[in-house]
C-alpha cells in the first residue's frame, strides 16, 4: 500500500494532501478486506528520502502513523 508521501507525485499530480494519507491507507485496507485472495497488506516505502528527496514516511505526522498502526490490528 502507499505508505509514503512525495509532494510532487501525491500532491501536485494526485491532488492528495499529506493530511489525507490516513484516508489513503484506509482505502487500501478496505480494498484488501474486500478481496478474498489478499493475504497481506504492506507499507512498501518506509525510509523517507529513499527514492525522492521530498519523500516522507517516518516523518509523517504522528496521527497518520497511528491510523496505519490501527489498521494493523
Amino acid at each position: 500500500m502507499d505508505a509514503h508521501y512525495i509532494s510532487t507525485l501525491h500532491g501536485d499530480i494526485g491532488g492528495i494532501k499529506e493530511s489525507e494519507m490516513a484516508s489513503v491507507a484506509t482505502s487500501y485496507y478496505d480494498l484488501a478486506m474486500s478481496e478474498p485472495d489478499v493475504a497481506v497488506l504492506l507499507g512498501y516505502f518506509w525510509p523517507g528520502g529513499f527514492d525522492d528527496p521530498s519523500a516522507r514516511a517516518r516523518e509523517l505526522p504522528q496521527m497518520l502513523k497511528m491510523n496505519l498502526q490501527e489498521l494493523e490490528k
